[in-house]
Parts: C-alpha cells; structure tokens; sequence
C-alpha cells in the first residue's frame, strides 16, 4: 500500500457542520505542523462533504497514517490512509493521443525564447511553433509518451510561470 509513491492523504469523517474554508485552513494547519503540505481538497457536494484529500510533498508513508489516524479533529474522529492515486479532485484524467501539445492565453509579454527556455529541458521536445497574434503555440516531442509527460509536467510546475497559460492536447 504505501510502495506505490503516492503523495495524497484520503482522511474522513470531517465535521461536515463547518465551511469547507474552515475545515480546510485547519486542516492545512494540523498537517503542516508535521509535514509539508501543497494541496488540501474538499468537494462541495452534500455525499462527499466530510472527506478531504491532502497533498503531501513527500510520500505517504506509514508513520504519516498512524500519526493522523484517529486523531480527534474539529469534535470528531478522523480516519486517515494513503488515497488510491494522487489527488485528481475535479479533473478528469486526459488521454494524450498526439505527440503536440497546444499552449493558449500566453501573455503578450511572453517570447518564444522564454517558451524554448522552459520546453527544452522536458524530454523529447523538438519544436515550437509561435503565433504571436493569436496568442498561441504548437509544441511538437518525439513521441506521444514524451507529449503525455510534458503536458503533466507543464498543468503542475510550469504554468505558473506564464501567467495564466493553458495547456491542452493538440487535436
């Protein structure tokens, strides 16, 4: 269970009768005492209301659990355990069937040598095609699995950096 380097807590049985905002802040707070935290999810839907998922920055390990399990939070007792996958709360997961890659709403500031700076170093990139006035570019790799890769690389780390961009599969 805890081998398959997966970094998302699943914890349940949340007080459901606080804002989600408020559950999440001191949720946020009582992981980040002991280990680094990047994301806290709750949905809003009625069924799921008092669960949570939590991204870790390292990997789910058994100490984790057994610290956080059964912890008493906000007047009731939690359970805590390794989620199945990694946080994918609200995102359906993309199926990548072309080696090109579609980057949209790039800032007018932006030139294609700052693009060539971040898309050369992901593996199998081989070029860029800019359309300055319509704000968009095509990024070709060498194979669908590198396209794949780069465009999780680029929704997670990358994009914040161009301010907005968005990143989709070429059609």
């Amino acid at each position: 269970m805890y081998g398959n380097s997966v970094r998302t807590l699943y914890i349940k049985n949340l007080n459901k009768r606080l804002p989600i905002r408020e559950v999440k802040r001191r949720l946020h707070m009582l992981v980040s005492g002991h280990f680094k935290v990047l994301k806290v999810k709750m949905s809003n839907r009625p069924n799921l209301l008092s669960q949570a998922f939590v991204l870790l920055d390292e990997d789910v390990t058994e100490a984790v659990v057994e610290y956080l399990d059964k912890m008493v939070f906000l007047g009731t007792t939690i359970s805590v355990c390794a989620a199945r996958s990694d946080m994918c709360i609200g995102k359906k997961a993309v199926i990548i069937t072309t080696s090109t890659l579609l980057i949209t709403s790039i800032p007018s500031t932006t030139l294609q040598e700052d693009l060539d700076m971040i898309l050369h170093k992901l593996k199998g990139f081989q070029c860029i095609r800019f359309i300055r006035v319509k704000d968009l570019a095509f990024v070709d790799f060498a194979s669908v699995d590198d396209a794949s890769e780069a465009y999780s690389k680029l929704n997670e780390e990358f994009i914040n950096y161009l301010n907005g961009a968005k990143v989709s599969p070429s059609a």
